[in-house]
């Protein structure tokens, strides 16, 4: 009868290279957990102390490099906008004073105002020129008033985005800000007299920055709100001169090329005449001093009989 044996193999144990891995891993990990915990630390140390911080910021200038961006809730585009609308009225100098209070009662104001009498002596006709800023919001119907004036007889109106640069210069103004407020604490908290006044020249420094910055935004805000508008009061419509065509039209180009050619030749000569008149005097002067400066010829003694 066969016999079965039955054999059990027991688990090699693992080579030296691998449990030299495991111990190398073990201590990697060890370590950076160590680090985390070290620099979690340190940044509780440096928001603690506020002091030295903004030292560093006002001595190397590098405050503005903190700050948080901010996303703008404002509109989606700010437009900066100009127009110009020529009417034709019977009379341009009373015009001229009901569209300074059309404008007035919008909210605008008058910039520039210039009016001109008939004079029939010179057979001059009157017309008078407006400069206004109105809301921009109030623009489509200040156009439409001024229909009721006269004839309209042209009207141009442009628009540019101003978007980008307006949230730039919110961003730079906000970062100069807070830059300026860390200074002016830490000018109150200087501990010696070294540190104050580099403290201060950076705070007047970053001072007079923002402040070129906000006379730069309100300026730019003022673009914004208000649209310069140019109006021309004339008593009759503008009609451009029509050029002539054909073989007379090709005569007047070809006398005006030649009138504009004589003009530019005679501003030549004008101009190198004096030049010319120099330089031969120049020449006669050198000519007559080698004249002066050359020998004279030798004589020859005459043959004797």
């Amino acid at each position: 009868m066969p016999t079965h044996v039955t054999r059990t193999r027991t688990p090699r144990s693992r080579p030296w290279w691998a449990r030299a891995a495991a111990v190398v891993a073990a201590a990697t990990l060890l370590a950076a957990c160590s680090q985390a915990s070290d620099m979690g630390t340190a940044d509780s140390a440096m928001s603690a102390d506020g002091g030295e911080s903004l030292a560093g910021e006002a001595v190397d200038g590098t405050a503005s490099s903190r700050t948080v961006s901010t996303v703008s809730t404002g509109p989606a585009a700010a437009m900066i906008t100009t127009a110009s609308v020529g009417v034709v009225v019977s009379d341009p100098i009373e015009a001229a004073l009901a569209v300074s209070e059309l404008v007035e009662a919008s909210g605008g104001r008058v910039t520039e105002r210039e009016e001109v009498a008939p004079s029939p002596e010179r057979d001059q006709q009157p017309w008078a020129h407006l400069t206004v800023r109105v809301p921009a919001d109030q623009l489509t119907s200040t156009l439409a008033s001024l229909g009721t004036l006269g004839t309209v007889e042209n009207t141009t109106v442009t628009s540019t985005d101003a978007s980008m640069e307006v949230t730039d210069i919110a961003a730079r103004i906000e970062a100069l800000q807070v830059s300026v407020d860390r200074l002016e604490t830490f000018v109150g908290e200087a501990a010696s007299t070294t540190a104050l006044l580099e403290a201060e020249a950076t705070l007047t420094e970053r001072q007079s920055d923002l402040e070129a910055l906000q006379a730069q935004q309100a300026r730019l805000d003022d673009k914004i709100a208000l649209t310069t508008l140019t109006i021309a009061l004339t008593t009759s419509p503008t009609i451009p001169e029509a050029a002539p065509a054909g073989f007379f039209g090709g005569l007047q180009n070809g006398w005006d090329a030649l009138t504009a050619t004589l003009d530019v030749v005679v501003l030549a000569l004008g101009t190198a005449l004096p030049w010319l008149v120099l330089a031969g005097a120049g020449y006669l002067v050198v000519r007559w001093v080698r004249r002066r400066a050359r020998p004279a010829p030798a004589v020859s003694p005459s043959p004797t009989a």
